[in-house]
């Protein structure tokens, strides 16, 4: 069973072999943003931070691509608020991780578009529990756009952080990156690459990555630790426990085979 930082590197070779870059976007967890708006009892992500920020360094000496969007949101949480009311990220933190992703392709790649569609984002303001809030919209060619696997883009997307989950009320990562990019964006699915989930990174999604260009995994780099922390009516002994029992923020990481 590999580490976290083996099981990427292994991910990213693999896909380089049939011409396929691996572009892995790390988001931080709200506690390491916004310490002051969670309780002491929210125990998401608390302990690992600071392992993570090793694992980017490690997966970056091991010539993995990675975008660490923890330097940006801590330099734009004064400015929109980038996490929703729960640990999500917002539609701000959606547009905001579109915007530094689509910089990072342009300066990076070069590739055309497949398709002519033009994208326009619109922004409104929705009452949610007697509080405003901005949605963001975006459009494809004057219709709401939510997108899918359609084998439209030469760049794929998968991960579990509000990828698509806004495509009825409004424009999550995907969305914003099409926006961004001004063309489609391919999105395989809630696919997890570390162990303890039934949504696991699978052989068709392997394969769906091997038709791109480039490759988008997306993910809390806390994932498999912040579900076992958030899991209700569990106590921090627990939580511990469940720490120790894997050694390090590395251990038991993912058991999936691509062979």
């Amino acid at each position: 069973m590999r580490c976290a930082v083996e099981h990427i590197a292994y991910l990213s070779k693999a896909l380089w072999q049939h011409k396929t870059r691996l572009i892995y976007v790390a988001l931080p967890c709200k506690k390491t943003i916004y310490p002051e708006l969670i309780s002491s009892s929210f125990r998401q992500g608390a302990t690992t931070a600071p392992q993570w920020r090793k694992m980017v360094l490690e997966l970056l000496q091991k010539d993995v691509e990675v975008i660490d969007m923890f330097p940006h949101f801590m330099q734009n949480k004064n400015t929109n608020h980038l996490f929703d009311f729960e640990h999500f990220i917002s539609y701000e933190g959606a547009k905001l991780t579109a915007k530094v992703i689509a910089d990072y392709l342009k300066e990076t790649s070069f590739f055309e578009t497949k398709t002519n569609s033009q994208f326009e984002l619109v922004e409104k303001l929705k009452n949610r529990s007697n509080r405003l809030y901005r949605v963001n919209f975006v459009f494809k060619d004057e219709k709401p756009y939510i997108p899918y696997n359609e084998n439209l883009s030469n760049i794929c997307i998968f991960g579990n952080c509000n990828l698509q989950a806004f495509h009825k009320e409004g424009a999550g990562i995907v969305a914003n990156l099409a926006y961004q990019m001004n063309q489609e964006i391919d999105y395989i699915g809630r696919k997890l690459i570390f162990a303890a989930t039934t949504e696991k990174f699978d052989k068709q999604a392997y394969e769906q990555c091997c038709k791109r260009d480039i490759a988008i995994c997306i993910s809390f780099p806390s994932g498999s630790f912040v579900r076992t922390s958030a899991k209700r009516n569990v106590s921090i002994v627990s939580v511990l426990k469940e720490l120790l029992k894997n050694k390090s923020i590395y251990g038991k990481w993912s058991d999936i085979n691509l062979s």
